[in-house]
């Protein structure tokens, strides 16, 4: 999931963020878009499902239940789109760094 949400989520983000997000700002960060934080859940979520669903269809993953997984890519996600909006509004604090490690944390707590 950390995969997901650093490639689906936080590197469409600064794709779709820059082109479409110029217009609509976050309040805590302006150099963040709604658009982009968008971007980061919902790339992220699909990426991540994409990934488990891969690794599970490998046999690497063994999934009880598909809508806990969903909900827990759903968590995970939350949690990135909240790391990556911050970076920049709080000094020292990289979106590069904290949304992989919050999501990997997160996933392996609740997975």
């Amino acid at each position: 999931m950390a995969v997901g949400m650093m490639c689906g989520g936080d590197g469409l983000a600064d794709i779709v963020g820059r082109r479409f997000g110029r217009s609509n700002p976050l309040p805590w960060n302006k150099a963040k878009s709604w658009v982009g934080s968008l971007t980061v859940f919902v790339g992220g979520w699909a990426t991540s499902m994409l990934f488990v669903e891969f690794f599970a269809a490998l046999g690497f993953l063994e999934i009880q239940s598909q809508a806990y997984v969903c909900i827990v890519a759903a968590i995970v996600g939350f949690a990135a789109t909240v790391a990556e909006s911050l970076a920049g509004a709080i000094r020292g604090f990289d979106d590069n760094i904290t949304v992989p490690l919050i999501s990997f944390g997160l996933s392996a707590l609740l997975l």
